[in-house]
Parts: structure tokens; C-alpha cells; sequence
């Protein structure tokens, strides 16, 4: 009976061994792809920060404007017209369920939408990039999207114009969409200072969402000698040498 339970240990220790053969003294993982997903989770968790930031730009925008003189009167009757279908909003009520509250949304998302289609030029790329955040608040990322490229096919010139390209981009990103990505952000990555420094950040994580780390490697040199006081220098240079820390 001993010998019998003997033998059964020494069975299961060679089979143990067995597996540990093929599987290798410590299972292989694979470095890229810890890269991406850790990219990934950063990548979706910003979605939030970006929505109220880019509405308190947009906020601070649709204020005290900065567009030309001879069309603030038009830019003026677009902003109104959006302002008119976000007023849908003064429905909510601490009472509504989810399913409520997300079927409010969804109508002023839509009728922004509506007003931003006669709208031109910079109104027009607001209108729709504050459907896309209405969109984003429910979570419908199809019709987000759809209402962050209307925004970004306007190509407005200000902070306007850089939150739709890089909410273009980072929708299309999401849809696991990149050559679309990284067209759409170009525009945003042509900006000087913070927003140039962002949008060069964003278009390095999608490189290497997308596996392009010799893509990512030019973006992470672009940022060190487009921004050499900017704080992201090391952590874009560890993404693109395809460490995850």
C-alpha cells in the first residue's frame, strides 16, 4: 500500500514536470501585447476627462468667441440654434430612471444634430462635437463617432477644431479603426503647445495600439524635440520602446 501511494506521488510529480516542460520555466508573455492593452485602458479611461475638458473649452469658446468679425453674426445664429435644442435638457429630474434620462439625451443629441446640419463653419463643428459628448454620455460610441467626424470634416480653426479631430480620432481609434485615426488626428498634432503636445501623445498611443512601434519611436523623438519641457517625454519614450511601465 505504501509502495502503491509512493509510486502515485511519483506519477504526479513527473506529470507536473511534464507541463512545467511545456510550458517553460516561467510562462512567456507577450511584451507588446501587455504594451497595447495597458495603452488601451489608458486610452478608454480618458474618454471621461476629455468630454467635460473639451466642454469647458468649448464653453469657454462659444463666450468669448476669437472668430472673425464679418461672420460672428452667422457663427452667432448657429451657436443659438444649439443652445435652442440643448434646452431639451431642463427636462431632466432627479426622479427619471436610466432608461428616461438616456431617451432625453438621446432626442437632444439628435436634435443638436439637426441644428448643427444648417449651421457652417465653426458653429457647426461646436454642434456637433456637443452631440458626440451627449452620444458619449450614453455610451452609443457608433453614433458618437459618426457625430465626431461631421465635426472634424468642418476642419475649424481653434481649440473648436482641435477638440473634433482629436475626438474624431480617438473614436475612430476605439472602433479599432486606425489608418482612420491617424488621418483624423493630424490636424490636432499640428497645434503648438499643450494641444499639439496631447494630440502627439494620442497619436503615439494609437501607433502602438495599432502595432506600429517605428511609428510610435518618431512620434515619442516628435515630443521631445517639439516639447522639450513637457513632462510625457519619458512615459512616451517607455511606450514606444514597448514597455508597459
Amino acid at each position: 500500500m505504501a509502495e502503491d501511494t509512493g509510486r502515485s506521488e511519483d506519477e504526479k510529480l513527473r506529470s507536473l514536470e511534464d507541463d512545467a516542460d511545456l510550458l517553460g520555466d516561467e510562462p512567456q508573455q507577450d511584451v507588446l501585447f501587455q504594451v497595447q492593452m495597458s495603452v488601451a485602458n489608458a486610452f478608454l479611461g480618458y474618454w471621461k476627462v476629455l468630454l467635460y475638458v473639451a466642454g469647458a473649452i468649448l464653453l469657454g469658446a462659444a463666450v468669448y468667441g476669437g472668430y472673425d468679425s464679418q461672420v460672428r453674426s452667422t457663427q452667432q445664429a448657429g451657436h443659438e440654434a444649439v443652445a435652442r435644442a440643448e434646452q431639451g435638457l431642463e427636462e431632466l429630474d432627479p426622479e427619471m430612471s436610466e432608461d428616461d434620462i438616456k431617451a432625453l439625451f438621446a432626442r437632444v443629441a439628435r436634435e443638436v444634430e439637426t441644428a448643427s446640419e444648417g449651421a457652417s463653419g465653426t458653429s457647426r463643428a461646436f454642434g456637433f462635437v456637443r452631440a458626440a459628448q451627449y452620444w458619449m454620455q450614453i455610451d452609443d460610441a457608433e453614433a458618437a463617432r459618426k457625430a465626431w467626424s461631421m465635426a472634424a470634416a468642418v476642419q475649424a480653426p481653434g481649440t473648436i477644431g482641435w477638440t473634433a479631430s482629436i475626438g474624431a480620432a480617438r473614436a475612430a481609434a476605439d472602433a479599432g479603426d486606425y489608418p482612420t485615426a491617424l488621418h483624423l488626428i493630424q490636424a490636432a498634432a499640428a497645434y503648438d503647445g499643450l494641444l499639439g503636445e496631447e494630440a502627439v501623445f494620442t497619436r503615439l498611443q494609437i501607433e502602438v495600439l495599432s502595432g506600429d512601434m517605428a511609428a510610435a519611436g518618431r512620434s515619442a523623438q516628435e515630443i521631445e524635440a517639439r516639447f522639450p519641457s513637457s513632462g510625457r517625454i519619458a512615459e512616451a519614450k517607455s511606450l514606444a520602446a514597448g514597455s508597459a511601465g
